[in-house]
């Protein structure tokens, strides 16, 4: 059994890649600071892992989280973008020097690391869908300091002769997902969908993204662990479905599928919205075997279908 450690394991997309790894059975340890996971997302597994409470920046934490550790899922980063604008010395410092911090801890202990990335990295693309290949020009600190990490991770594989898989996560969605300011668009609209209320658009709704079910993160995270690549450095994939979707599409599907019937709220555009984005993810599938399983209706669907039987107020 592979003894692995995943950083910001309570969180959004910690939590379910520590539910799959344990389903796998694999001994995992999580590293969690709870600034932004949660230990009830846990909950299902909690008596089943290594919970170490401690921050990446934390040496201690570091430390301890890494004994006898043979892989690391690099999860713990503040991602945000709207924040990022206004404290990028916070994810300068967690991104970024929390990220060499791991891995100079990690240096001669371990020969797997993943990393999640994020399609902010390629910033407003010049062409579609975007390949891993495109131009990296990240519009916010957090886009930027991504790119940064992808650069160290990149330097530890080389240096150490180890195996770095980096993954540029497009837009995850799905349980556990926060309905706060930073959220997704899908927790954001699942949250006013709840309260029987139309959601809210920036813009025309025209613009699309790449979104894909949290499970299929977590799946091809295991998957990498299972077959991880035989040959040494760094591996760079996108993380998303290949399937574009429009968000007033998402919007009208979403109000279907809980039973509502209410037309979106337009607001004005947000000043540097990207237009459009959609993943090609060729290469991961030709490299890796895996592939996506959840279409959008289908993963949508488990969200919304216990608010379809509720009463609307009176």
């Amino acid at each position: 059994m592979k003894r692995v450690l995943v950083t910001g394991g309570a969180g959004f997309i910690g939590s379910h890649v520590v539910e799959r790894l344990v389903e796998q059975e694999f001994d995992v340890v999580v590293l969690d600071d709870f600034s932004t996971g949660r230990e009830e997302n846990l909950a299902s597994v909690i008596d089943r892992i290594t919970l170490v409470r401690g921050s990446i920046l934390d040496e201690r934490a570091l430390r301890e989280a890494l004994s006898n550790v043979e892989a690391v899922i690099h999860l713990a980063a503040r991602i945000s973008v709207e924040e990022s604008m206004r404290d990028p010395q916070l994810y300068y410092k967690v991104n970024v020097e929390g990220t060499r911090r791991l891995l100079e801890e990690a240096r001669g202990k371990i020969n797997l690391l993943v990393f999640m990335s994020s399609a902010a990295v390629y910033g407003s693309p010049i062409q579609l869908p975007i390949r891993e290949s495109h131009p990296l020009r990240p519009l916010s600190p957090y886009g930027e300091t991504k790119v940064l990490g992808e650069r160290i991770m990149e330097k530890w594989a080389r240096e150490n002769q180890a195996v770095a898989v980096i993954l540029r996560l497009f837009n995850a969605y799905g349980p556990r997902q926060e309905g706060n300011p930073y959220a997704g668009v899908v927790a954001k609209f699942l949250e006013r969908i709840s309260r029987r209320l139309p959601p809210v658009i920036y813009g025309d709704g025209f613009q699309t993204r790449d979104f894909i079910n949290v499970r299929d993160v977590a799946s091809l995270i295991a998957h990498v662990l299972i077959k991880p690549p035989q040959e040494g450095g760094a591996r760079i994939y996108n993380l998303g479905t290949g399937r574009e979707t429009r968000i007033i599409d998402l919007a009208k599907l979403m109000a279907s599928l809980a039973g509502l019937n209410v037309e979106p709220i337009h607001k004005p555009a947000r000043e540097g919205d990207i237009r459009r984005s959609v993943a090609c993810i060729e290469k991961i599938r030709v490299e890796t075997g895996w592939k996506p399983q959840i279409d959008l209706p289908k993963g949508l669907r488990g969200l919304l279908q216990p608010l379809s039987t509720q009463n609307p107020p009176y």
